[in-house]
């Protein structure tokens, strides 16, 4: 599947990339701001990295944040070494956002129930997209589909 560019960033699921209803994108630069300094994200951060580390093993590997929002997993991650970062989320304005929050990082828009790769990612980290328990199930089913095709 090939993505439309769309305010230079490839978007996988374009016919969603504006439908931010409900979501209000000013809460961005809020949370954001609060997350730099709370101890609770900054713990969920170390988990995260000290977790990759001993899967990946510091070995060469591609990483995939569905649902990145703000940026701040895909900040703190990006201290790791031989991690390369994509960052994906729905809203086309989250994306924007959390590019100006992680450089370095690679951006898509993508839709987390239908995710148009197979074999590119050695990890993917879904942690604020099944926190908020939306769409679990087909996540889910995505994910085990992606990572059977993978083996």
């Amino acid at each position: 599947m090939e993505p439309v560019t769309i305010q230079g960033i490839p978007c996988y699921a374009p016919d969603l990339a504006f439908d931010n209803l409900g979501f209000h994108p000013e809460a961005l630069t809020i949370l954001s701001n609060m997350e730099r300094n709370n101890f609770w994200y900054i713990s969920r951060n170390e988990v995260l990295k000290k977790t990759l580390k001993m899967f990946l093993k510091d070995k060469p590997s591609e990483m995939l944040e569905v649902g990145c929002g703000n940026g701040t997993v895909l900040r703190a991650l990006s201290e790791l070494k031989n991690l390369h970062l994509t960052g994906g989320d729905i809203y086309l304005s989250g994306v924007k956002f959390a590019q100006t929050q992680a450089p370095g990082v690679n951006f898509i828009q993508i839709n987390a129930e239908n995710i148009p790769f197979e074999n590119k990612y050695d990890a993917i980290v879904k942690e604020k997209f099944l926190k908020t328990g939306w769409g679990y199930n087909y996540l889910k089913r995505s994910l085990k589909n992606y990572f059977e095709a993978k083996t």
